[in-house]
């Protein structure tokens, strides 16, 4: 468990707080956040530097910082010279459609590299390198020399391109990873448009079951990766109060359940699509009965 800063306790994988919404980045996202952020800043300074000397020189194509997709798999060719890692950890990026991380931790040479595979490399590359658990980063160089077992193999991959083939790489990649990017959004698209529907259509059904129907206020409404809808509301009691529930919308099922143990299974603590605004607005266009 880990406290967000809205001071709820949650789970400590989660991605976000289902309390407040608060997002929790992955230091590896930090990472390659950080490192686009760079490649724009080096390009700016660079556009800077031509118009400053293009009075004094010959027109040139500019060049920037890139990530230079890898050849083979850098992770496993690191494996096979020095051995299996004492820690080998997959990284869940959120830095793209297809995008994934990965570290390897290796105490005996105090040193941890962290790799990148997605759009923009097929293989995994070296993104970074750091001391062994640690936010202390180093140079390739450095790793290289740390880890002698290496013989010097590893490659700095965030440089300009040095010739045809790694600019018509990096060119190849990134349209790679704009036609995954698209992709991908056509079909979170998709998928909200479906949970929203799903999860209108039960919360019709909720508020037919109320006591007093146009009481019911949907609190919170999250659509999940396996099409399960799960329900906060509130509504009014027979006393006139208002009380505060859960419900849940299993995929394929006929009608709601109030278990406590579906809520916990489905539902608690976990992160999903809010579709709490759609649910609302197409919950009132559908007749009631």
């Amino acid at each position: 468990m880990k406290r967000c800063k809205c001071g709820q306790q949650i789970a400590s994988n989660a991605r976000f707080c289902p309390h407040c919404g608060h997002r929790f980045t992955h230091p590896f996202t930090k990472f390659i956040a950080f490192g686009f952020i760079a490649f724009l800043v080096l390009g700016i300074i660079g556009l800077i530097i031509g118009g400053n000397s293009a009075s004094n020189a010959a027109p040139s194509a500019s060049t920037t910082a890139q990530l230079i997709p890898a050849k083979y798999d850098e992770a496993k060719a690191v494996i096979g010279l020095c051995g299996k890692p004492t820690q080998d950890h997959p990284q869940d990026l959120h830095a793209g459609a297809g995008s994934e991380g990965r570290a390897l931790v290796y105490r005996k040479y105090n040193t941890e590299l962290w790799f990148y595979r997605g759009p923009e490399s097929s293989q995994w590359v070296l993104m970074n390198a750091f001391k062994a658990n640690s936010d202390d980063s180093i140079t390739v160089q450095e790793a290289n020399t740390r880890m002698p077992c290496l013989k010097g193999s590893l490659q700095e991959h965030i440089r300009e391109p040095q010739n045809t083939e790694e600019k018509a790489a990096v060119e190849s990649a990134r349209a790679a990873a704009q036609n995954a990017e698209a992709a991908q959004k056509t079909a979170d698209d998709k998928k909200y448009s479906d949970l929203s529907t799903q999860a209108a259509i039960g919360a019709a059904s909720l508020k037919a079951a109320m006591r007093n129907p146009d009481s019911l206020k949907l609190e919170k409404v999250l659509g999940m990766d396996d099409g399960t809808i799960c329900y906060e509301y509130r509504a009014q009691n027979g006393f006139g109060g208002m009380n505060q529930d859960f419900a849940v919308l299993l995929p394929g099922a006929k009608s709601l359940t109030t278990a406590t143990g579906a809520w916990n299974k489905h539902c608690a603590h976990k992160s999903g699509y809010n579709v709490t605004a759609n649910a609302e607005t197409l919950m009132k266009l559908m007749p009631t009965n």
